[in-house]
C-alpha cells in the first residue's frame, strides 16, 4: 500500500511538474507576444505623430496655395475684361500679322474672320480658353479642398483610434 502511494505521489509530482514547465512556456510565449504588441504599438504612435505632422504641414502648403487660387480666381474675369478697353497701335498689329491677315499666336474664331479696324490686347488672347481654363480651375481647387478635408478627417480618425489602442493595451496591462 505504501509503495501505490509512492508510485501515486510521483505520478503527482511528475505531472504538476509538466504542467509546471507548459505554464512556464505559455507565460514567456505571452510575455514575448505582449512585448511584440508594445513596440508594433510604439511603431504605430511613431507613424500616426509623422503623418498627423506632416499632413499639418501639407495643410498650411494646400491652404495657402487655395490663397492663391482665389485671389487668381477673383481676378482673372475682370483682367479679361481689361484687355478689351487696351487698345493696339496699328503698327503692333501689324508686326504681329502672319500674312494670312490674322496675328500670330492667335487663332480665329469662327466670329472673328476679319480683323477689327481697332485692336485691343483681348484680340491677342484666346478667351474661350481664358474662361474655359476658369472654369477648369474653379472645380479643380474645389476638388483640391474637399480632398485636404477628407485627408484631414483620415489622419484625425487614425490618430483616434491609435490613442484607443493605447488606452486599451495599457488598461490590459493592468488587468
Amino acid at each position: 500500500m505504501y509503495a501505490n502511494r509512492v508510485t501515486w505521489a510521483s505520478s503527482v509530482l511528475a505531472h504538476a511538474d509538466r504542467l509546471s514547465k507548459a505554464i512556464d512556456e505559455i507565460n514567456s510565449n505571452v510575455i514575448i507576444m505582449q512585448r511584440s504588441v508594445a513596440v508594433a504599438a510604439s511603431n504605430l504612435d511613431t507613424h500616426v505623430k509623422t503623418a498627423v505632422n506632416n499632413y499639418e504641414d501639407l495643410k498650411g502648403w494646400a491652404f495657402e496655395t487655395l490663397k492663391d487660387q482665389e485671389k487668381l480666381l477673383l481676378g482673372w474675369a475682370p483682367a479679361l475684361q481689361r484687355l478689351d478697353k487696351l487698345h493696339v497701335k496699328s503698327s503692333v498689329v501689324n508686326n504681329v500679322k502672319d500674312g494670312k491677315g490674322g496675328m500670330t499666336g492667335h487663332k480665329r474664331s469662327k466670329s472673328n474672320n476679319t480683323m477689327k479696324a481697332e485692336q485691343t490686347l483681348k484680340d491677342f488672347v484666346e478667351a474661350e480658353e481664358v474662361e474655359k481654363a476658369g472654369k477648369d480651375l474653379e472645380n479643380v481647387a474645389s476638388s483640391f479642398e474637399r480632398k485636404i478635408t477628407q485627408l484631414g478627417s483620415s489622419v484625425e480618425t487614425i490618430r483616434i483610434l491609435t490613442v484607443t489602442l493605447s488606452e486599451e493595451m495599457e488598461a490590459g496591462k493592468k488587468e
